[in-house]
This record gives C-alpha cells, structure tokens and sequence, in this order.
C-alpha cells in the first residue's frame, strides 16, 4: 500500500494571526506547511528543500511581495498564490 502524497506550502504573511489561521487550515486538511514572515524566512526554506505551493502577502511590512514573488519566479516554476 503506497503512502499518500503530502504536499509541502509555504506561507509568507507578516501577520501572525492570519499565518496561524492559515497554516491551520492547511494542515487541517492534510497539507504540510511552513509560515515564514518575510522573504528572508522564504529563501531559508526553499533553501532547505523543494516545496509545492507558496502563499504570498502582498502587502509585507518591510518589503512587497509581488516583488518577493517575482524574484522567486526568475528561479523557480513553484506555483505562487
């Protein structure tokens, strides 16, 4: 019997109370997560391993996400939400 795939999100949201409500939904429902609170937290991450999702705030204190999520983009086809 074959173990189920689990996949791997990382959330990037500067506001505590919004990465826990959404890193609890997630692994509610199965998924595996890592919350980091800016995009110095997302390099380590995607430095230690593949991930299949990231969830990106837009609206960061010290830095935009859109940008954060572009330059992840220039290195990598990990689906960004």
């Amino acid at each position: 019997m074959s173990r189920p795939v689990v996949y791997h999100v990382v959330v990037v949201d500067d506001d505590e109370e919004i990465r826990e409500a959404l890193t609890d939904a997630l692994t509610d429902n199965g998924y595996r997560t890592t919350a980091v609170a800016d995009g110095e937290g997302l390099w380590r991450v995607l430095g230690e391993g593949a991930c299949d999702l990231l969830i990106i705030d837009l609206y960061l204190d010290r830095e935009n996400g859109l940008q954060l999520a572009r330059q992840v983009r220039r290195e990598s086809t990990i689906p960004i939400i």
